[in-house]
């Protein structure tokens, strides 16, 4: 019971105006719309779901070389982030399509390639010597019918 109260004072807090800006201004900026998120459960409950939760997943990695295991650390954030190699021009031009397909102009798909390659290239030139602080979230909603 403490959960469901939890749950209903937290709604109602994010519905404050305050957040809504901030939901609004995810969005607007960089494409994303946290509220959602925190919604689903809530239409899951709605579409006739029982016994409904939902929990937060996040994962810090921080890495900097003195680290014992630092080069194996560095190495599985190069692969989850598919920075090992730069793209070619023929893969930049298809990933520009795919990021223009699902909502990017032009400019804003060229520059995020840009960017990778250019992470790659610093990877690969400072390898002994990069310090980095990555995070990564996920949310999960279930319930039973």
């Amino acid at each position: 019971m403490a959960r469901k109260a939890f749950f209903e004072n937290y709604m109602d807090l994010c519905r404050h105006e305050g957040l809504k800006n901030l939901w609004q201004t995810e969005l607007e900026k960089q494409n994303r719309d946290y509220s959602i998120a925190m919604k689903i459960p809530h239409y899951m409950k709605a579409a006739g779901l029982k016994n409904v939760s939902c929990r937060m997943n996040d994962r810090v990695t921080f890495l900097e070389p003195e680290q014992p295991d630092y080069r194996e650390l560095l190495d599985s954030v190069i692969k989850a982030d598919h920075w090992s190699d730069e793209k070619t021009d023929r893969e930049i031009q298809e990933d520009i399509g795919y990021f223009m397909n699902h909502g990017m102009s032009r400019k804003e798909a060229e520059d995020y390639c840009r960017q990778m390659n250019g992470i790659v290239r610093y990877l690969k030139q400072h390898a002994d010597s990069v310090s980095l602080t990555q995070t990564r979230g996920i949310m999960i909603s279930y319930g039973w019918k």
